[in-house]
């Protein structure tokens, strides 16, 4: 298999940087990242120049044609979404497989403990969400296990006055609705409340993968003695017809999740302090054969539970401290994976010294220790240094592990035997970046490399018959080897322009000897534009293009746009999808949607 030495990997850094920099002139100015929590406890306001930190903002989300946080969360780089149906979706970052990307809600766990592929079953309309926090790269020194690839925060709406409501109906049969306001606080000390619902149903792009989503969540803000005071609330439901999705048989799936999150932060003696308690409810019921649920039903219901406590405090000029403590507790009842329990008790510190101007470094650890793991320590380090005005160097390394989930210890059907005695794997990582400030543009270059032991798949023998079960095992080890690449232009002609690459490379002992299910496929070229033009002030449109190629499969190119025309309060939009009608293959190995057209109208 190719590799992308580092030999490699340095030169296109260098390249890029030596490209970039040679430009003079106007240089526009950076997003604003002080308020991201994503990759940094400590010190927020300079998160985004130690990592890979990329942010979604509102503006993004009502320009390109997404529907549903799958959508949105595929449009960052690095970030592979594998699609069966927009009624479920497995995500990875970086080459990690499902289950080695942390999702959290405004800073709240999410992420399945039973199977990574219910990360995304997420109760959050997108008309509620302000942003959507990227961390390309292992956050375990601040999240705990499973933060393998990189961590997703999903940050609701707060504390303003809105409003809107949509409705789209187009290709497969599709139509949804939407409706979401928030109410911000009429006088001082009065509450903030948002609230949120969506719905859509489809017959699916090909037999067997009709579905039903409906979603609806709530939240309040309110001064309460020297502190804010939050609460918040969602449900949502999934039906959807689930042909070959995890095997070759026409299934059915239902999902429903709850959630509930309270938190209150406190400004006192020099100190905020930040309490949070968030209960996640999931269960799902999986019908192999829809026609005959008697033949195998499993029926699952997983109760998760956390509570953190931290405290941040500025010990001196350009000097920040942040330290904590978390619980967690997960409860699985399931026909097919029987009763079971998990608990961590997590501490976790974090010091950056320096500020956005200068040189800055931050350096963390976290010690967790639960009933599947020893005690385990995941410590971190980070810089960031400048080269001038217009150029600016950081690197990170961190160390972390990832438990085996519930499915992939003891799962069991026709197509799928898990190994009880499957071990957790450990792995470290290190990337190298720089950013440059040319005139109108913001070029970022990354390289990375992550080295896993005992990494987790399910797999098969090469030669091994169509019939013959996938197995979850150890494999003894793999090394990723990536670079990314990011150049953003405000403006040129009235246009907005961003481009992006990335490349991985990966070694794996065991990659001749086996299939790979997850592993040992992820996207090892990527290379995409995203183009924006408004047209008589009334008039957007936003197309992005991509061309991925996936391990020991043929490369293709996702082209998909929209075309939004407002005045006033009202705007109507038509999306493509799939422009080019590119044939390729989703999650379950099946024919991915095809070329597809849906027409909407949204009041705000």
């Amino acid at each position: 298999m190719p590799r992308l030495t580092p030999g490699c990997l340095a030169a296109a850094s260098l390249a890029a940087t030596i490209s970039s920099a040679s430009l003079s002139a106007q240089t526009p100015s950076p997003q604003t990242l002080d308020t991201v929590l994503v990759s940094s406890r400590a010190a927020p306001s300079v998160a985004h120049l130690q990592r890979s930190v990329e942010v979604i903002g509102r503006d993004v989300l009502d320009r390109q044609p997404v529907r549903t946080l799958t959508d949105a969360i595929a449009l960052a780089v690095g970030a592979d979404v594998q699609r069966r149906s927009p009624a479920q979706a497995d995500l990875s970052i970086r080459g990690s497989s499902l289950g080695q990307v942390l999702v959290l809600v405004d800073g709240a766990r999410m992420s399945d403990l039973q199977t990574g592929h219910f990360d995304l079953d997420l109760a959050v309309p997108l008309d509620l969400v302000e942003r959507i926090e990227i961390l390309r790269g292992p956050g375990s020194a601040l999240y705990g296990p499973d933060a393998v690839g990189g961590v997703v925060n999903v940050v609701t709406r707060r504390g303003d006055r809105w409003q809107q409501a949509r409705a789209h109906g187009g290709s497969f049969g599709t139509v949804g609705v939407a409706a979401g306001a928030g109410l911000g606080a009429a006088r001082p000390g009065a509450a903030s409340i948002r609230l949120a619902a969506d719905a859509e149903r489809s017959s699916g792009h090909r037999d067997g993968t009709d579905y039903e989503l409906l979603q609806a969540n709530a939240g309040v803000e309110r001064q309460v003695g020297r502190g804010i005071a939050t609460f918040d609330a969602g449900a949502g439901a999934r039906s959807f017809g689930a042909a070959h999705f995890y095997a070759a048989a026409p299934s059915y799936e239902r999902t429903r999740t709850q959630t509930a999150t309270l938190g209150y932060t406190l400004d006192a003696h020099g100190w905020r302090a930040a309490a949070r308690a968030a209960t996640r409810r999931h269960t799902d019921d999986f019908i192999l054969r829809r026609e005959d649920p008697a033949f195998y039903r499993n029926r699952h219901e997983t109760w998760q539970h956390t509570a953190e406590l931290s405290a941040r405090r500025t010990l001196a000029r350009d000097a920040d401290l942040v330290i904590g403590a978390e619980g967690f507790e997960a409860r699985l009842e399931s026909a097919r994976l029987g009763n079971r329990r998990e608990r961590r008790a997590s501490a976790f510190a974090e010091a950056t010294v320096g500020s956005s101007t200068g040189g800055n470094v931050s350096a963390g650890v976290r010690v967790d220790h639960s009933t599947t793991l020893a005690t385990i320590a995941s410590p971190s380090l980070a810089v960031s240094l400048p080269a001038g005005p217009r150029l600016r160097f950081r690197g990170s390394a961190s160390r972390g592990v990832r438990a085996p989930s519930w499915t992939e210890r003891y799962y069991a059907d026709p197509a799928s035997v898990a190994s009880p005695g499957l071990g957790p794997e450990r792995f470290w990582a290190g990337e190298v970046g720089v950013r440059a400030l040319p005139p109108r543009a913001i070029v970022d270059v990354t390289t990375f490399v992550r080295r896993a032991h005992d990494m987790i798949d399910w797999v098969k023998p090469v030669d091994a018959p169509a019939d013959e079960p996938w197995t979850t095992a150890n494999l003894e080890e793999a090394t990723f080897h990536g670079v990314e690449l990011t150049i953003q232009v405000p403006d040129v002609a009235g246009f907005s322009l961003g481009v992006d690459a990335a490349g991985i490379a990966f070694d794996a002992n065991a990659a001749e000897e086996f299939v790979g299910r997850y592993a040992l496929r992820p996207v090892t070229r990527s290379i995409g534009a995203r183009i924006g033009r408004a047209v008589a002030g009334r008039m957007n449109v936003a197309l992005d293009v991509r061309e991925s190629r996936r391990a020991g499969e043929s490369a293709y190119v996702l082209a998909n746009l929209r075309s939004s025309l407002g005045g006033g309060r009202g705007t109507l939009h038509v999306d493509l999808t799939n422009l080019f009608a590119a044939s390729y293959v989703d999650a379950s190995a099946q024919v991915a949607a095809g070329r597809a057209l849906l027409v909407g109208v949204a009041y705000r």
